[in-house]
């Protein structure tokens, strides 16, 4: 079995050590449902994030409300289609949708995800 390195205990806010550039759902959790309108799907080639980890090919989500973005998963890729009826990114941008924090079992442990509140109504703005 490999070896667990030696870290550093952490005391203070755990948001203080995470990559804060992109949304998640410590972003969301107590807030409810948060109405975000969609400006622009961004496809980069590859994310390296604060811990070291990578994506090739992320889908970034921009938003009017927040610089930051939301890094899109295909499960709230599913839920953006469903609510603006298309599956071309283009035509998301000024629709307006509803995050959340969702409480359950998320790769093995019990956690919260940012998702598409699916009884929030989508609105498509001018």
């Amino acid at each position: 079995m490999k070896e667990i390195p030696k870290g550093k205990e952490i005391t203070d806010c755990i948001t203080k050590h995470m990559d804060r550039r992109f949304l998640n759902s410590l972003d969301f959790v107590g807030n409810g449902t948060i109405p975000l309108t969609i400006d622009r799907i961004e496809l980069v080639d590859m994310i390296k994030y604060d811990n070291g980890n990578t994506e090739a090919n992320a889908k970034l989500c921009y938003f009017k409300e927040t610089v930051k973005p939301l890094v899109l998963k295909s499960v709230h890729i599913r839920a953006i289609v469903m609510a603006t009826k298309s599956s071309v990114a283009s035509e998301w941008k000024g629709w307006t949708i509803g995050f959340t924090a969702e409480e359950g079992r998320y790769f093995g442990k019990d956690q919260f995800a940012v998702r598409v509140d699916q009884k929030f109504k989508a609105t498509k703005g001018k």
